[in-house]
């Protein structure tokens, strides 16, 4: 019997080693190892990765990399560069498998390359508001839509001057058009907003004094219908709204995650020993939750209700504080783990940025 216990022990031992490794270093991680990389874009078999030097197309094993302004258009062939250099006009990226929409850090220029070519365009509305875009989604069918906010004259705080009025455009086939809110919606900061179908979520902070948030609120808006949910709980600084199927996610505060379906709370996961983040974000998979967090990787079982957290052993080496973006490579099923935060070091020599792969089993 003490044999067989020891062969049993021995066995379950050894079975940790032979599982295939989790976090990968490939060719991907070595060329992004000393890039600051904004933001990632994954388009069939074609990787969009914006750095500081650029975008980077990462397709059959190979980069290619161009250098984009404000004032690009046309084939992209003619921004292809051999010569690396500094070029960080642009920060966001979203689309879908036909098309990439190309965002600027102010959002004064947009671009959309689609069939290889990129179209320039420069949203009008946002007139001379210094920061342009808010937040940005796109819906189903690949239209995109952005949040921005405008003084308004009208409406006056006795601590911090005019209000803002906040509103929404959308990509009409030549140029951007608003989409008229409720008037009640346009007083609330849009935290984050998804579309899909017709419908639009917000995520929404509740302000009752000028002592701050102490609520937020979850709306949904179809046709002139407007719903409400309380989540009962402040925002976070990044919070985020997960669409899949007929059920929605928000992760609020870093540690709380709702799960929304037919404009219900039906549930609401505790997020154990995460930590605080800079930013999170989650995806769904299976039955597993994803959320990136300042201790690295968050995974949590929505069969098992358990949970684990997992980094790269070079995890710590990294100048950002922590993971607060997360991409689904579907090709290859890898989790794609962008950094962000504050520096956290002055040993320069050490840091690494770039992006870190977890190979899904």
């Amino acid at each position: 019997m003490k044999n067989l216990l020891l062969i049993l022990f021995i066995l379950q031992t050894c079975t940790v080693d032979i599982y295939p490794q989790e976090w990968i270093e490939n060719d991907v991680t070595k060329f992004l190892k000393k890039k600051w990389v904004y933001d990632v874009y994954l388009q069939n078999e074609t990787a969009w990765i914006l750095t500081h030097k650029g975008l980077y197309k990462y397709f059959n094993g190979k980069f290619e990399n161009y250098l984009l302004d404000s004032l690009s258009s046309g084939p992209i062939s003619q921004y292809r560069s051999v010569k690396e250099q500094n070029n960080d006009e642009f920060s966001g990226l979203t689309g879908n498998n036909s098309i990439l929409w190309i965002i600027s850090n102010n959002g004064k220029v947009i671009l959309k390359l689609t069939n290889d070519t990129l179209i320039n365009i420069k949203p009008d509305l946002l007139g001379d508001i210094r920061f342009g875009i808010n937040e940005y989604c796109i819906d189903e069918k690949g239209t995109l839509w952005f949040s921005y906010s405008e003084q308004d004259t009208t409406q006056k705080d006795e601590y911090f001057g005019f209000k803002d009025k906040y509103k929404l455009a959308h990509y009409n086939g030549t140029g951007f058009s608003i989409y008229p809110v409720p008037e009640h919606l346009s007083r609330k900061l849009f935290y984050s907003f998804i579309v899909h179908k017709n419908t639009f979520y917000f995520l929404c902070p509740h302000y009752e004094n000028e002592r701050g948030i102490n609520n937020s609120f979850f709306y949904v808006l179809k046709n002139s219908f407007l719903d409400s949910i309380s989540l009962g709980t402040g925002l976070g600084i990044r919070p985020q709204i997960y669409f899949k199927n007929d059920t929605v996610l928000v992760i609020n505060d870093n540690d709380k995650v709702f799960i929304i379906s037919d404009n219900k709370i039906v549930d609401t996961i505790k997020l154990i020993e995460i930590g605080l983040s800079f930013k999170s974000e989650l995806t769904l998979l299976n039955d597993n939750i994803y959320v990136t967090s300042w201790k690295g990787l968050y995974i949590y079982n929505l069969q098992t209700k358990k949970y684990r957290l997992t980094k790269p052993y070079d995890y710590d080496d990294n100048c950002f504080s922590n993971f607060d973006a997360i991409r689904y490579n579907l090709p290859n099923n890898q989790l794609w783990l962008l950094y962000g935060g504050a520096l956290i070091t002055d040993r320069y020599d050490y840091c690494h940025f770039g992006l870190s792969v977890y190979q899904l089993k």
